[in-house]
C-alpha cells in the first residue's frame, strides 16, 4: 500500500466496531463513562473495556487469542492490541485516546486465514459548562500522532493498515485518515469550528486497523502491519472566538469528571512543537475548509445516507432537517439561453455515464463475488478455484477502472469551461451542486470549483450508494470480495468488509440451491434498481430540459409530465417481478428462510435490525427478506439519482411525481 498524506475530509458514518466515551453527561447520568472496543477478526476474540479511564490490552496473541508461538515456528502468528481513553494527567480536563493494533507473520503456510485486528475509540461530551449561548467560533487544539508500518515479502499478500481521527463541535466531522508506512510526528492541529452550540458538547474518534490476507494460497512468505497511535489524539484546548475571531474573554469551560465534578478545559493552545521527522511529501496539518450544516444538538441524530428514520421523526435522510437540505432552483432555469443549452447538453452527459458507471460497478463487483462464492458453496474453498476467481475479478476491477477514466473524460468535455461555467455546476438555477457541498466533502471533495470536482463526487457518492446497496442484498459480499482480492479498505470503503461466514458453505446438499437462490436475488436487484434509476432519468430529464431550454412553456412542462408519469407506470410490475423472482428461487425445498438467515448460507440474519428500520419487523419469511430488498434498493437508486441530478426531488415535484 503506498503512503497518502494527510488529508481532512468529513463523514458520519461511524465503524461497525466502536467504542463510546461520554463526558459531561446531562444530570441523569453525572458520571463520565469511558469504554473501548477492540477485536481480532475472522472467528476471533472480542475486548472490551469500561471505567475511567478505559483500557483495553489484549497482551500478545495468536489465531483465535491463542498464545503467540515461539518465535521462529513455521506460520508464526503474534499480535496485539492496546487501547485508552479517559482523562490525560488525571483530571486536567484534557481528553485522551490511544489506539494501536499489530500482527505480525513469518514463514506462512497456504493455508493462512484473513487476518485483522482493530481498536476503536470515541468521546461524546454532554453539554459544556462555562458558557451559555452559542459561540462564533471555536479553536479546537489537540495533538496527533503516530507510526504505521506496513512490509511483505511476497506482493501477492495483501497487506493494509491504517487510521482515523474524527472531531466534530456543532458543524460536521472534520477527520484525519493516514494510510501507508508513515504518518506525521505528534504535532499540533488546530481546528476551526464555526458557530459552535456549546450545549451540544464534541465528539472525538480514533480507530487503527491492521490486516494480513494471503488470498493466493502461497507459502514462506512474511509479513508485519502495525498502526500505532497509542498516544496520538489528545484534546489539549477549546477557545471560543468572537465575530472577529477573537478570544473571548473570562471564559472557562468544564467537563464532568467521574464524580461529576466540574474540570476545566485549558483555553490556551500550547506552542507547536518542533517535528522530529520530516513529514511524508504534501503532508499538513492545516484543515481544508469545508461547508457547515446545523448540527444534531439532541442524539439520536438522523444519518443522512442509511435509509432509515434513525430519530423517529418519520423523516428519512435528506428529507430530515438535520441533514443538509437537498436543491432547490424553485423552478428556474439559467438567464442565458446558450449557457442553459450548454447546461442541459451537459446534464444529459452526466446522466448517461453515471448509469454506465452504476451498472458496470454493480455487475463487476457482481461478477467477483459470485466467482468466489461458486468456490467457497460448490468447490469447498478450493484452492485453485479461488484463484481464477481471483483472476477474475481482478479482471473485472481494471474493467472498471478504464469505463471510469473513459466516463471523467467525457464529462469534462462536455460540462467543463468554456462548454458550462463552473458557477452553473453549483447554482441553485443550475445543475445545484451547490446543495451536495457537505455530502462531497464528505468523501474528501474539499471544492467544486471545477467539472472535474464535481465528476470525482459523482463517481464516489454513485460507488458508495452502489457499495452499500450490493453488500445489504450480500451480506457475504465484503467477505467473498476481499477474498476475490478487492481491498476492502481503500477500494470498497462503503461494503461492510466484516465476515460473516468465515470461508465456510452451507453443505453440499443445498450448495447448488443457495447459489441458485443467491444470483436470482442478484439479478432482481440489478434490474430493479437499473430500472427505477432509468424511470428518474425520464422524469427528470424532462422537467429540467423545460426549465432550462422552454422556460415558462406549459406544453413543455406537459409532455414532461406525461413521460414522467408513464416511466413511473411500469415500476410496480417491475417490483412485483422482483418479488416473485426471489420467492421462486428461494423458498422451494431444499431451501428455506433458515437457509437465507445461516452465517454459512448467504447471512441476512446479520440484516434484521437495518430491515426493521426499513420497515420489514422481521425476517421470518423470503418474502420479509424480498420487501426489505426492495426498499433497499429504492432508496439506493434515488441517492443514484440525485447524486447525478441534485435538483431531482425538485424536478420529480414540478412532474406531479412523489419525491423519494
Amino acid at each position: 500500500m503506498r503512503a497518502r498524506a494527510l488529508r481532512w475530509r468529513i463523514f458520519r458514518a461511524v465503524a461497525l466496531f466502536s467504542a463510546v466515551v461520554i463526558l459531561g453527561a446531562p444530570s441523569a447520568v453525572p458520571a463520565a463513562i469511558f469504554e473501548i472496543s477492540s477485536g481480532f477478526r475472522q472467528n476471533g476474540f472480542n475486548l472490551y473495556g469500561s471505567g475511567e479511564p478505559a483500557t483495553v490490552d489484549s497482551g500478545a496473541f495468536s489465531y483465535r487469542g491463542a498464545l503467540c508461538p515461539a518465535a521462529g515456528t513455521p506460520n508464526f502468528l503474534c499480535g496485539r492490541i492496546r487501547g485508552y481513553s479517559g482523562f490525560a494527567g488525571g483530571d486536567s480536563g484534557r481528553i485522551l485516546l490511544r489506539a494501536e493494533a499489530r500482527l505480525k507473520r513469518t514463514n506462512a503456510d497456504a493455508t493462512s486465514p484473513e487476518l485483522a485486528a482493530y481498536v476503536d475509540a470515541r468521546a461524546y461530551s454532554g453539554p459544556i459548562g462555562g458558557y451559555a449561548a452559542t459561540a462564533p467560533g471555536a479553536y479546537f487544539v489537540f495533538g496527533l500522532g503516530g507510526t504505521l508500518v506496513n512490509t511483505k515479502t511476497d506482493p501477492d499478500v495483501t497487506t493494509f493498515a491504517f487510521a482515523v481521527a474524527e472531531l466534530a463541535g456543532s458543524g460536521p466531522y472534520q477527520a484525519v485518515q493516514c494510510f501507508g508506512v508513515a504518518c506525521l510526528p505528534k504535532e499540533i492541529v488546530q481546528v476551526k469550528v464555526e458557530d459552535w452550540n456549546v450545549s451540544s458538547g464534541f465528539y472525538l474518534r480514533l480507530r487503527s486497523d491492521v490486516g494480513i490476507t494471503n488470498f493466493p494460497g502461497k507459502t514462506g512468505w512474511d509479513a508485519e502491519v502495525v498502526a500505532d497511535f497509542a498516544d496520538t489524539l489528545e484534546l489539549l484546548a477549546i477557545q471560543l472566538l468572537d465575530e472577529n475571531d477573537q478570544p473571548i474573554p473570562n471564559v472557562h469551560l468544564t467537563v464532568k469528571n467521574a464524580a461529576g465534578e466540574d474540570v476545566p478545559i485549558p483555553d490556551t493552545p500550547p506552542a507547536t512543537p518542533t517535528p522530529t521527522a520530516t513529514p511524508p511529501p504534501g503532508a499538513t496539518t492545516t484543515p481544508t475548509p469545508l461547508p457547515t450544516v446545523t448540527p444534531c444538538a439532541d442524539p439520536p441524530c438522523e444519518d443522512c445516507e442509511n435509509c432509515v428514520d434513525d430519530d423517529g421523526d418519520t423523516l428519512v435522510d435528506r428529507a430530515d432537517p438535520d441533514c443538509a437540505s437537498p436543491a432547490n432552483g424553485n423552478g428556474a432555469g439559467l438567464a442565458d439561453p446558450v449557457a442553459a443549452k450548454a447546461l442541459d447538453a451537459c446534464a444529459k452527459r452526466i446522466r448517461k455515464g453515471g448509469r454506465t458507471l452504476v451498472l458496470a460497478r454493480l455487475a463487476s463487483l457482481r461478477a467477483c463475488v459470485k466467482s468466489v462464492s461458486d468456490c467457497v458453496q460448490l468447490k469447498g474453498g478450493d484452492g485453485a478455484c479461488l484463484a481464477k476467481a481471483q483472476t477474475s475479478c481482478t479482471k473485472a476491477r481494471e474493467a472498471l477502472t478504464a469505463a471510469a477514466q473513459k466516463v471523467d473524460a467525457a464529462l469534462v468535455k462536455a460540462c467543463g469551461e468554456p462548454a458550462v461555467a463552473a458557477g452553473d455546476l453549483v447554482a441553485a438555477a443550475g445543475l445545484g451542486y451547490a446543495a451536495d457541498a457537505e455530502a462531497c466533502a464528505r468523501r474528501g471533495i474539499a471544492s467544486l470549483a471545477t467539472m472535474a470536482d464535481v465528476a470525482a463526487c459523482v463517481a464516489l457518492r454513485q460507488a458508495c450508494a452502489v457499495e452499500r446497496l450490493l453488500g445489504f442484498a450480500v451480506p457475504r459480499a465484503g467477505e467473498l470480495a476481499t477474498v476475490g482480492g478487492w481491498d476492502a479498505a481503500t477500494a470498497l470503503p462503503c461494503l461492510d468488509a466484516t465476515s460473516v461466514g468465515g470461508g465456510a458453505g452451507i453443505g453440499a446438499d443445498k450448495a447448488k440451491a443457495l447459489r441458485k437462490c443467491d444470483a436470482a436475488i442478484q439479478k432482481a436487484v440489478a434490474k430493479l434498481a437499473a430500472g427505477r434509476v432509468k424511470a428518474g432519468h425520464a422524469c427528470g430529464a424532462g422537467v429540467f430540459g423545460c426549465l432550462q431550454t422552454k422556460p415558462g412553456d406549459p406544453r413543455c412542462l406537459g409532455k414532461a409530465s406525461a413521460k414522467c408519469t408513464k416511466a413511473l407506470g411500469v415500476l410496480p410490475a417491475i417490483v412485483a417481478a422482483f418479488t416473485a423472482a426471489i420467492t421462486k428461487a428461494c423458498d422451494t425445498p431444499p431451501l428455506g428462510i433458515a437457509d437465507l438467515r445461516a452465517p454459512e448460507g448467504l447471512g441476512f440474519a446479520t440484516r434484521t435490525a437495518a430491515c426493521a428500520g426499513r420497515g420489514t419487523p422481521a425476517l421470518a419469511t423470503v418474502a420479509d427478506v424480498a420487501q426489505c430488498l426492495e426498499r433497499e434498493v429504492a432508496c439506493r437508486a434515488d441517492q443514484v439519482l440525485e447524486s447525478q441530478a441534485p435538483r431531482f426531488r425538485e424536478l420529480l415535484q414540478a412532474a406531479g411525481a412523489p419525491a423519494p
